[in-house]
Order: C-alpha cells, then sequence, then structure tokens
C-alpha cells in the first residue's frame, strides 16, 4: 500500500526538469532553421516613390496622401536591437481637419499598437519566428485587385442580412446596390476565374471550394467554379460554407434544465456563464454611416488621428448583417467568441440516454459516465484555459510577422491610391501609377459602383464628427473617382500592418484547440453532424431580437461551424474594411500550427520521463485543420504527429511549412490577367 506518490520529491524533480527540457526540443524548435519568412517586393520595388503600398499609418502625409515622414527610421526602430519609443517618428506638424463634435477640437495622435512584441519570446509553444506566412500580395497583381474586389464589395453590401446575401437577394436602402449587381461585376471582372502558381490558387481555390474537394498539396489544375451567392464572403475550412452565414456558435444559447424562470432554451440566445448568463445579442453601429469616404477625413486618418470614440452605437441584436459582425469584431475581447462557445460546448454536454450533446475526445483518459470524470485534467478548466492562454502566443506571431517582416498596408491605403491613380494620377511615381493604373483595369466593374455608393453617403455625416469640406483635387470629382474604401469604423484601421491578422491568427489558434478538444469526428474520420450536439439551426428574425428555426439545404458539420466561427471573426474584420482575405486565409493557418505545437508539449506532461518502467497516461487528439488534414496527436510520441491529406501521409516538418517559402516559392511581381 502506498501512502506517497510513486515517485520522490527528488525523482519529480529530475523528472520535471526533463519534461521541460525535451519541450525545448519540439520539431518546431527546429524550424528556425527552415522556413524562411519573406516579404513580398513592394518596399524594395518602390522605396523611391514614398512605399506607397506599405504601412505608413501614423507618419507624416502631404496633402495628396503621398507619405513625406520617416519610413527607414520608423523600420529601423521596429528592428533596430535597443528598445525604442518611436518619438523620433511622429509627425512634426500635423493640422487635423477632421474634429470630434463632443469636444469641437481636433483628435489626438494614435500611437503604434505593439510595435516591438515580435521580439519577445515565450515558454510554451512554437517560438514567434518558427512559424511563418507566404509574401503577401503585391501592389499591381491580380490577386491583390480580386482583395480588394472583395473587400470594396463587403461594404456595399454592408447594410444588407446575410440571409438575403445567402440567397442572392436583397440591396442597400439608400444606395439601391444590390447583392446580384455586386455578384455580376464580381463575375464580370475574370479576378474569380484566374489561374497563375502558388499561392494565388490556394486562396482562390479555399474561396469558391470546400477542402474536401480539391488537394491543398496540389496545384489548382481544375476548373474552379466562379463566385456564386454560397461562395460569397465565405470561408475556408471543411464545412465552412454550408448553413447559414453566422455560425451557430454566436447566435444559439445553452439548453438549461431544471431552472424554473431562467431562459432556458438555445432560442433565447443566453449562454450560461456560472450562474450568470451571456447575451448574444450586442449593440451594433448605426447603419447607413460609413467613415473616411470625404478625403479629408481620410487623410486625417493616415496622419494618425484617433477617431475611435466617434463610433456611433445603436440597437441591441443579433448579428444580421456584415456591419453588425463588423461591430462586434472592433469591441471583442480577442478570443470572446470562442470562449463564448466553447461554454456552449460545455453546457451542452453529451447525453449517453439519447447521444446528443458535445463529447470531449473519445482518446481521453477522463469521460463523462466513467469512473474517471474530467475536471482540473480534460474537463471545463483544462479547455476553458487552453483556448484563452493560446492567445497571446497567437498574437506575439502575428506582431512579427506584421511589424519586423511584412509592414503591409491596409486596404483603406489601396483605396485612396486608386482615387488618387484616377483623379491626380501626377501626384505619383512612374512604377506606382503603372501598377495602379493595371489595378484601375481589374477593377473597372465594381468601381463605377463604389463611387456611386460613396456619392449617396458622403451627405450622410456621422453624428460625432465635424468633417470638414472636400479639399484637395477630390473636391470636383467624386462624383466618379472617389474610389475611397467605406470604413465601418471612423478611425479606419488599427495602427499596426494588416499582414498577419492578429484577430485571425488568435481565431486559427482557439479553434484549433476547441477541434482538438472536442470530437468532431467519428470512428472513421468523418465530421460529426450539427444534429449529433442536439441543438437546432436558427437565424435571427425580422425584429433581429429573436432567434427563429432555420434550415440549411445541406448538412451543417460541427467541424464546419467551429471553423465558420474562426471565418466570421476573421473576416468580420475584412467586412468592416480593415483587412483583406489573404490575411485571414494564411493567419489562420499561422494559429493552427501555434495551437499544435502548444498541444504536443502539452502531451509530453503526461509522460513520466524519469521511470522508463512506467508508460505515460495514454492521450490521443484526432481532428481535422482548416485544409482538411487529418491529425492524431498521441501522448505516446507526442513529437510524431500523424497528419493525412487525401490518404497520404504529411511529414510534419512539411505540413507546419506549407504556406511559407520555401516549401514554394514567392508569388511573381506580375501575374498575367485573365
Amino acid at each position: 500500500m502506498s501512502k506517497t506518490p510513486f515517485q520522490s520529491r527528488t525523482e519529480r524533480i529530475i523528472a520535471t526538469e526533463q519534461v521541460r527540457s525535451k519541450a525545448a526540443s519540439a520539431p518546431h524548435s527546429g524550424t528556425l532553421n527552415t522556413l524562411q519568412t519573406q516579404a513580398n517586393c513592394d518596399e524594395d520595388n518602390y522605396q523611391g516613390e514614398a512605399y506607397p503600398s506599405s504601412f505608413t499609418k501614423g507618419l507624416q502625409h502631404n496633402d495628396d496622401g503621398i507619405l513625406v515622414g520617416k519610413f527607414e527610421t520608423f523600420r529601423d526602430e521596429i528592428n533596430g536591437p535597443p528598445p525604442k519609443n518611436f518619438s523620433d517618428c511622429r509627425p512634426n506638424a500635423v493640422s487635423y481637419k477632421t474634429k470630434l463634435k463632443s469636444s469641437g477640437k481636433a483628435p489626438a495622435w494614435r500611437g503604434w499598437e505593439s510595435p516591438r512584441t515580435g521580439h519577445y519570446h515565450d515558454l510554451e509553444g512554437p517560438d514567434a519566428d518558427a512559424v511563418g506566412m507566404a509574401p503577401a500580395p503585391e501592389l499591381g497583381t491580380t490577386e491583390l485587385s480580386l482583395e480588394m474586389a472583395e473587400v470594396y464589395a463587403m461594404a456595399l453590401l454592408r447594410d444588407v442580412r446575410f440571409t438575403d446575401i445567402e440567397n442572392g437577394v436583397g440591396k442597400d436602402k439608400k444606395t439601391g446596390i444590390s447583392t446580384q449587381d455586386v455578384l455580376q461585376k464580381l463575375t464580370a471582372s475574370g479576378l474569380f476565374s484566374l489561374h497563375d502558381r502558388q499561392p494565388t490558387n490556394r486562396r482562390l481555390a479555399a474561396r469558391l471550394l470546400d477542402p474536401d474537394d480539391y488537394d491543398v498539396d496540389e496545384p489548382i489544375s481544375q476548373s474552379l467554379p466562379g463566385i456564386s451567392k454560397t461562395t460569397l464572403f465565405r470561408g475556408s475550412g471543411p464545412g465552412a460554407k454550408k448553413g447559414h452565414f453566422v455560425s451557430q456558435f454566436m447566435l444559439a444559447g445553452n439548453k438549461v434544465e431544471g431552472n424554473e424562470g431562467v431562459r432556458a432554451d438555445p432560442r433565447d440566445g443566453y449562454i450560461k456563464y456560472g450562474n450568470q448568463f451571456i447575451d448574444q445579442r450586442g449593440l451594433v453601429f448605426t447603419e447607413s454611416i460609413d467613415h473616411m469616404i470625404n478625403w479629408q477625413h481620410w487623410l486625417d486618418v493616415q496622419n494618425g488621428a484617433d477617431l475611435g470614440s466617434a463610433n456611433p452605437l445603436k440597437t441591441q441584436r443579433f448579428i444580421s448583417t456584415p456591419r453588425d459582425l463588423a461591430t462586434y469584431v472592433r469591441f471583442d475581447a480577442l478570443y470572446q467568441a470562442y470562449l463564448n462557445a466553447c461554454l456552449i460546448m460545455l453546457g451542452t454536454q453529451f447525453n449517453s440516454s439519447n447521444q446528443k450533446g458535445f463529447q470531449v475526445q473519445p482518446g481521453f483518459p477522463e469521460q463523462g459516465g466513467s469512473a474517471r470524470t474530467g475536471f482540473a485534467s480534460f474537463g471545463g478548466p483544462h479547455i476553458l484555459s487552453l483556448v484563452t492562454e493560446v492567445a497571446t502566443r497567437c498574437l506575439k506571431a502575428a506582431r512579427r510577422q506584421k511589424f519586423n517582416y511584412h509592414r503591409r498596408g491596409r486596404p483603406e491605403r489601396i483605396g485612396g491610391l486608386l482615387s488618387l491613380a484616377a483623379g491626380n494620377p501626377a501626384a505619383l511615381g512612374t512604377k506606382s501609377k503603372n501598377a495602379l493604373s493595371g489595378m484601375l483595369s481589374h477593377l473597372s466593374e465594381i468601381l463605377p459602383l463604389v463611387a456611386q455608393h460613396n456619392k449617396s453617403r458622403i451627405s450622410t455625416a456621422p453624428a460625432e464628427l465635424l468633417l470638414h469640406k472636400q479639399v484637395n483635387w477630390l473636391a470636383g470629382k467624386c462624383d466618379h473617382n472617389n474610389f475611397l474604401l467605406p470604413m465601418a469604423f471612423a478611425e479606419g484601421s488599427p495602427m499596426h500592418p494588416a499582414y498577419a491578422a492578429g484577430h485571425a491568427t488568435v481565431a486559427g489558434g482557439c479553434v484549433t484547440m476547441l477541434k482538438a478538444f472536442f470530437r468532431t469526428l467519428d470512428d472513421n474520420h468523418k465530421p460529426l453532424l450539427w444534429s449529433t450536439t442536439g441543438l437546432d439551426e436558427f437565424v435571427p428574425d425580422d425584429s433581429r431580437t429573436e432567434l427563429t428555426d432555420y434550415q440549411s439545404t445541406d448538412q451543417p458539420t460541427i467541424e464546419g461551424e467551429l471553423n465558420k466561427l474562426a471565418a466570421n471573426i476573421s473576416i468580420g474584420r475584412n467586412m468592416a474594411g480593415v483587412h483583406y482575405y489573404s490575411d485571414y486565409y494564411d493567419s489562420l493557418r499561422m494559429g493552427e500550427r501555434i495551437a499544435v505545437g502548444i498541444l504536443m508539449e502539452q502531451l509530453l506532461t503526461f509522460e513520466n520521463l524519469a521511470a522508463s518502467s512506467h508508460p505515460p497516461e495514454k492521450v490521443e487528439i484526432v481532428f481535422r485543420s482548416f485544409d482538411g488534414d487529418v491529425i492524431t496527436l498521441s501522448s505516446l510520441d507526442p513529437f510524431n504527429p500523424v497528419i493525412t491529406q487525401k490518404g497520404r501521409q504529411v511529414r510534419y516538418v512539411d505540413w507546419i511549412g506549407r504556406h511559407v517559402p520555401p516549401n514554394f516559392g514567392r508569388p511573381t511581381t506580375t501575374v498575367p490577367f485573365t
């Protein structure tokens, strides 16, 4: 009979040291020598023309929006070894003409958000530099034109209900621009039928197909279906295009039994959080108000004006439109949506009598209904900590990509450049003018709708702002050359570069943790249907304050609703105008790899390295990646995951670097337009 643990205290100290030492030798540590994060060529190509497509927000620009600030100093302070405060980079003398109505004064200048975080280390998971992303699309390429076409289209339909968008109907009440108008223009552009080499065709295929319908490790040679109402604005990942546009995890609540007087039906939209409830309804931005379509407002924001307090909120309701989703991702607590999803899954536990509910992974040693039930391990506290813990690791990796490598400008910047190229091209350098001229041609179908939208909206000034009248060359040409991207936020995008996207990287990490903890596949690795949860499908009713039943024409799955949740949050940022599709696509997969690295190290902790005669606790995790790989992680061999794509095994080192050079070459500077 043993009254104390089988290990002595000394043995335990030795074992702990061995586990932590082995964690430092995890295979993702070695990827530092194989992955080569590379930025695109824009900084080199346009350094003599004021870095038009680079992130220059907060630096000083002239009246034409051309950078006159210290970009090289800014870059050196980001990447240099001694800590910096960036005071040398601030604009010297900027007079903001956009005023805050609350004070009648000009706004303050915004600081850059955590520009040095990419240098920080961590004690768990892959190092921030051990994961990476492909080069972002370059200025003038058809892929960047495609990405701008998408964010323009999202802005045009920002106030159209998702139920109408997914049915190919509905229109903006003020501008009269319809879903069908936008679909027709996107199709006529030819941008969704282009074929070129990786990574463009991976990203394009992910827009139009489910991962089950193509092989992510092979060049896309098949005929693509083109954009349609069923794929418009949808995310990637198995099942993400099935069912209602908005994930059920952002609408439904828990079913709570045995509590008289407490809202207990999932259709009520309340998530049980201990003895409190979280309402899935949220405050939303006022309809028909778009920002930065006035040149001076746009220019002030480029120069760093802090207008974040001027975002009018109104009715509380369920997410029903792209503007509602944009509102959510403006104010969310970053991992909030995944914490909520986790609470829904924990609160709808599997019932063995009716075989309904969410199950934990069958490879966990502690299961509901068994002699060993999960709590501190394999239970609520375990997954609740994992789904939040991964977020900070994701943010560090995203900051390293966005500040230290890519420094990609935001979509609002490209909208300004396109307006400049159309209305005042003499302000641009020769290379910039040529690249933007090509993009104007690529976007010739949708840009007239953008000008129409901006002309209709420009008289509707936000109540919180005093906008200066149109100045500069745009004053007399706004009818047909105002291609400024209509923004959902008064301050535009955040004060950090676009690529990687923080929200999307965190989405990839958090959703991977949920798929790794809860069962989403059957014994044959087929996805479990949403109907197995015992929860119905819902959409907001006409009042948008209540949920009504929804019947999908296809069969949504649990993993699909989780993948859709990641897409909703990430692409919701695109709907606000602050990110591109590639920001979502590549960041999501980087976050997934960070989560897998953390899980591999966690599985190591179940092994007793100091006592080889004692086998580790057997723990097995099986789920599918955003690319459709079946990933199997086991405590019996923590550092050798089994990854299967289309029936063949993929090496971990190849999988972690699938979307990073040198696994495929950099995109060409000029991609032929089809």
